[in-house]
């Protein structure tokens, strides 16, 4: 996309983007840890834990898919090209704090959950899907999503292959997709 408008028009695309997908994080009981060009890192559980973290998680995601299936309409020409997104949830300890140097600090997160949601934030790629999370929180929410697995994948940073799920839609939901729409699915 920045390859194909000018830096204004990006400037413009990435606020106006993320000021439809930053509510959904407040509005679930997420925080904004960052914005990276177009990317959101959000925490849910730092500097606080609650059992819901995983579920929310989960919901900001699935609203972020409604909000972004708006925020395309009117969309598809050059300047305004159809927007597609990955998401990527893992549940796991952390360490949350001030990172950086003596002249420059912020607050993020750090840990191996941390670099397996990042991961599986990029196999929304390879599998054709929008979100994806670890086998840690499927088994924290699959009662309350309708998720279905997706082949084991060997991740940079993980010696062991993992276990991954599309998330399709909140259980029982009949407009939920009934499928992930890329390659991937375990039958």
């Amino acid at each position: 996309l920045s390859e194909s408008i000018l830096p204004a028009e990006n400037f413009r695309f990435i606020n106006s983007y993320l000021s439809v997908m930053e509510p959904e994080v407040s509005r679930h009981h997420g925080i904004i840890d960052k914005f990276i060009g177009d990317a959101i890192m959000a925490l849910f559980g730092a500097p606080l834990s609650t059992p819901n973290d995983p579920v929310n998680a989960v919901e900001t995601a699935l609203m972020m898919r409604e909000g972004l299936k708006k925020y395309n309409v009117g969309r598809g020409s050059r300047a305004k090209p159809i927007i597609k997104i990955g998401m990527g949830i893992n549940t796991g300890p952390v360490l949350a704090g001030q990172i950086g140097s003596e002249d420059r600090l912020e607050y993020t997160v750090i840990g191996d959950a941390v670099n397996l949601a990042s991961r599986l934030e990029g196999l929304n790629k390879v599998f054709g899907t929008d979100i994806l999370i670890s086998e840690t929180t499927h088994a924290l929410v699959k009662d309350k999503f309708h998720c279905v697995p997706m082949r084991k994948v060997k991740v940079k940073g993980k010696q062991s292959e993992q276990k991954v799920f599309a998330v399709l839609g909140f259980a029982g939901d009949p407009k939920a997709p009934k499928a992930p729409a890329g390659k991937g699915a375990t039958k």
